[in-house]
């Protein structure tokens, strides 16, 4: 996962996973444009199936005091906004991987694939991510170019060799991406091994029990890591679920402070007094942060009911009443 990606996500993911106790089920926005017209003229006709729009309807409810914020654009009532659509713009492994590094958790990425969306292309970013195969470049910053067949009239022959080539071209780009895997792989080693080794000659530089206990210190801190990459990776297990995610993120939180206060407990007992204090006072804070964050969630889903609902679909619509009129008009 990118950086573009972490930087986009966080702002989301702290709300509705650090912050939100029930996240409401995220929908797509007001379905197809096809099934939107007859939606609304069966509403209006007060024969709409009540499956066709959702719970939502299109007559008025009685407005609740609050409660759960609204899903998709996310009109807040008494609790917390909706999402939008952001969550599914990114598939289940960017959500957990983003889900875990907000928990303070890296997941293993051993078997990540590299990303194709972060090579230098310059000028022709664009043309290379968003243009297909046989395409006409729209300019939109977005929405995915033309193809070419929605710009000329092809014969059958020519749409089915078409097809052909960006069959091709996917393969093919799938044996470069496998390439470029390996190498990253390869470069992520010497990067390890380069900063094990500058870690190493830091640590030389101490001496007697200050530089054996340090050992110990770095011997904590990367098996907790490892715990806690564990840990992630059985609780989200095979999950593709999008809208259990914030939940589970939530639920790794949880269980990884522990672990992650059990060790700096331990490294507590093997640095200075004054290390000492440092490490406790920090546990204090990250306690009365969370802590914190708790009152918060509870307050946002006490300061309103769940709001009463919109009218139930095949309600007609009614249009306003004019307003009255006096004598002086």
């Amino acid at each position: 996962m990118n950086w573009k990606q972490i930087v986009l996500v966080s702002g989301a993911l702290s709300l509705g996973m650090l912050c939100a106790e029930d996240v409401p089920p995220l929908v797509p926005q007001g379905g197809n444009g096809a099934q939107a017209a007859p939606d609304n003229k069966d509403n209006n006709d007060g024969k709409g199936d009540v499956n066709a729009r959702g719970d939502r309807g299109r007559g008025r409810g009685n407005r609740g005091p609050g409660g759960q914020g609204g899903q998709g654009q996310g009109n807040p009532g008494g609790g917390m906004p909706g999402f939008g659509r952001f969550p599914q713009q990114l598939g289940p492994e960017q959500m957990q991987s983003a889900a875990a590094r907000m928990a303070g958790v890296d997941m293993d990425d051993s078997k990540t694939e590299a990303s194709l969306d972060t090579l230098p292309y310059g000028s022709l970013r664009r043309f290379v991510t968003q243009v297909p195969i046989g395409g006409v470049d729209n300019f939109s910053p977005t929405a995915t170019a033309y193809k070419v067949e929605q710009m000329y009239k092809l014969t059958f022959e020519q749409s089915n060799s078409l097809q052909t080539i960006r069959d091709e071209y996917k393969t093919e780009l799938k044996k470069l991406q496998d390439e470029l895997t390996a190498q990253q792989k390869a470069a992520a080693e010497k990067v390890k091994e380069l900063r094990t080794k500058y870690e190493q000659r830091a640590n030389d530089v101490l001496t007697g029990a200050d530089k054996e206990n340090k050992q110990k210190v770095d011997t904590i801190t990367g098996e907790t890591h490892v715990q806690n990459a564990k840990l992630a990776g059985e609780i989200f297990g095979d999950n593709k679920d999008m809208n259990k995610m914030f939940q589970l993120g939530r639920d790794l939180r949880d269980k990884s402070a522990l672990t992650l206060e059990a060790a700096q407990r331990k490294i507590a007992e093997l640095v200075s007094p004054e290390g000492k204090v440092l490490i406790e006072e920090a546990i204090k804070q990250q306690a009365e942060a969370r802590e914190r964050m708790k009152q918060w969630v509870d307050r946002a889903g006490n300061r309103g009911g769940n709001g009463a609902p919109g009218g139930q679909a095949g309600d007609p619509v009614k249009p306003p009443k004019p307003p009255e009129q006096n004598g002086n008009f």
